[in-house]
Order: C-alpha cells, then sequence, then structure tokens
C-alpha cells in the first residue's frame, strides 16, 4: 500500500503549484493553503463531504474542529474542493511520514518518508527487513484498516438515511412532494411552519441559494430575517438531514447577468425555479419509476405575485416541468388536516 501512496501523492501537484493564479484563481482558497502551509495544519473550511455527513456520531469528534458557517458555505466552487482535496492527500501524506519516523525514533521500522528537499514522498520496502523490526507494521496496517473501515461506514449509513427518507416520502401519501423549496417569504414571515415541517422528518427541505443571500441582506433591518438566519445557521451546523441549502453546483443553467443588471426581481425568482427545476430533474433521474409530477414544490407568500404578467413565463415552466408553486400557509393546513 505504501509504495501506491507515494506515485499518488507524488503525482499530486504540490501546495504551492496549486495556488498559482494558473491553476487556483479563488483567492479564498489560495488564503485557506497558505495558512495550513503555516501553521501546519489544517484550516476549518468543511467540504461539501462534512456537510453532509456533519450528523454522524462516528464523526463527531472530527467536526468539532469545522467551522459551519452559513456566509462561508457556498464560496466554493466544484474546482475549489477539488483543490482543498488533493491538499488533504498530500496533508495525510506529511501525517504519515511524521508517525512512520516517530516509530523509527522509537526503535521502529520507517516505512514512509517525506523530502522536504525534492518534495517527494518515498516508501521503504519491507520484503527484507528481520522479524525483529516487521512487529511495528501490523500494527500500524490494522489501525489504517480500521480507519477506513469507519469511514465507509459512515458513507453507506448516509446514504441508507436519504433513501429511506426517499421511500418514505413516495409512500403512504404521494399528494405530498418529497422536496419543499422555500422562499424568503414563507422563512421571514412563517418560520414556525418552516421548523414544524422540518421536525415532521417527512420532507426534504431545500433553501435556496439565492433566499438566504437576501435574509441576509434583510438582517440589519428585520427581526424576522435575524431570527430566520439565526435559526438556519443552527441546523446546518447540528447537521439537519431534512433541511439543507442549496450547493453552488446545484444549477441547471448559469446565471444570467444581463437580467440580474435589468430587473433582479426578476433574476431571483427565476435562480429559485431553476433551484426547484434542478432537484425535478435529479430525483426523476434517480427514481425512473417516479412521475414527473409532485416531487418539488415551492412554498411562498407571493403566490399572487408570482402569477402575474411579469413573472408569468417562469412560473408557467416551473409548472410545465410538474413543480407546484404554492401557497404556504394553504399548504400547511392542507398538510396538517
Amino acid at each position: 500500500m505504501w509504495p501506491k501512496l507515494a506515485v499518488l501523492l507524488n503525482i499530486i501537484p504540490s501546495e504551492k503549484q496549486i495556488m498559482s493564479n494558473s491553476i487556483c484563481t479563488n483567492k479564498y482558497v489560495r488564503n485557506l493553503i497558505t495558512k495550513s502551509l503555516e501553521t501546519k495544519s489544517w484550516n476549518n473550511q468543511p467540504l461539501s463531504e462534512d456537510i453532509h455527513m456533519r450528523a454522524l456520531n462516528a464523526l463527531k469528534l472530527e467536526h468539532l474542529s469545522l467551522k459551519f458557517d452559513l456566509n462561508k458555505l457556498n464560496q466554493l466552487s466544484v474546482f475549489d474542493e477539488h483543490l482543498l482535496r488533493l491538499c488533504l492527500l498530500r496533508r495525510f501524506g506529511y501525517l504519515m511520514a511524521s508517525f512512520s519516523q516517530s516509530q523509527k525514533s522509537c526503535g521502529g521500522f520507517n516505512f514512509f518518508e517525506y523530502d522536504l528537499k525534492n518534495n517527494t514522498f518515498t516508501s521503504v520496502q519491507i520484503e527484507n527487513v528481520n522479524k525483529s523490526e516487521k512487529k511495528p507494521e501490523p500494527s500500524v496496517s490494522k489501525e489504517d484498516q480500521r480507519l477506513k473501515l469507519m469511514k465507509s461506514m459512515a458513507q453507506l449509513r448516509l446514504e441508507a438515511e436519504i433513501s429511506q427518507l426517499e421511500s418514505t416520502c413516495r409512500a403512504e401519501e404521494n399528494q405530498w412532494s418529497p422536496y419543499l423549496v422555500m422562499d424568503t417569504s414563507v422563512i421571514c414571515e412563517n418560520l414556525k411552519i418552516v421548523q414544524e415541517l422540518s421536525r415532521s422528518n417527512k420532507f426534504l427541505i431545500i433553501i435556496p441559494l439565492t433566499v438566504i443571500d437576501q435574509i441576509d441582506l434583510m438582517k440589519k433591518e428585520s427581526k424576522q430575517a435575524r431570527e430566520a438566519i439565526k435559526w438556519l445557521e443552527i441546523q446546518f451546523k447540528n447537521g439537519n438531514r431534512f433541511l439543507r441549502a442549496q450547493n453552488q453546483h446545484e444549477v441547471i443553467e448559469k446565471a444570467n447577468l444581463n437580467l440580474k443588471k435589468k430587473d433582479f426581481e426578476l433574476w431571483r425568482y427565476s435562480q429559485i425555479i431553476d433551484c426547484c427545476n434542478f432537484f425535478q430533474k435529479q430525483f426523476t433521474q434517480s427514481n425512473q419509476d417516479a412521475k414527473q409530477s409532485n416531487i418539488v414544490s415551492l412554498l411562498t407568500n407571493n403566490y399572487e405575485r408570482f402569477s402575474s404578467e411579469k413573472f408569468d413565463n417562469l412560473t408557467k415552466l416551473a409548472k410545465d416541468n410538474g413543480i407546484q408553486i404554492l401557497k404556504a400557509v394553504e399548504f400547511y393546513d392542507a398538510w396538517k388536516k
């Protein structure tokens, strides 16, 4: 295993290479990598896998060092996260080399090394080592296997929970959409309804990025917005499996910047509809037997406004794709009955 790991780590570009402008254009990511090199430890920036698995007890201690800050969760693109994962792989190599050196200083076997001058990893062959030198090696291998098994079990548990939730949503009462997308008005004006729907464990509640941005802008002047953003931050940090923010890559069409400049309100509504379309498409692709309609519902307090001529084209597009646009209070009252 160690020779293969050394080959892999030597293929991966170094942190300095990754930080070059030709590879990494995100200043925030470059600062994270620079800080990790200076402190010889990794930063507290969570990746998407940390966000999805933050509710698992098996990873609770690991996640204590991460900051699930609502304003920073969406700063990373998919490519930025890939760059950070490469740095994490190299960090694992540094850790193993340090552990190997510690074993050597205690009379054990040095199985993995890092050459700082040449910036390369090497694995020491063990075939010609005598029996007394081989004793530490099985314990290291066993520990590595245990960690790998724990990570695999955590991933399987997450997948099972998601699968169970989706099957529950599809069963019993098909009249309710498994995905509920909330607009800004509902979260601010009807937060208790959102909280009760979340606690029911019957829906996957999605908060679009544009909604989070709008609430964040409103919090200085609106008490309702401050309460909403505080509650959302707590839910994201604690790992509520039935409520999450839209990820940056979960879009179908790129943002229309011309529309954003021309009519910001219409552009924001288009982003919400695009979020709905993404989850509608994702669900139907992974569930071939699922019906095209009644998968995603957009809950709003602006139903009449979204039905006006200004928003008519987007509303019609959403309904043609099988997305329901419903009044939040009416949906809640019908569901309670």
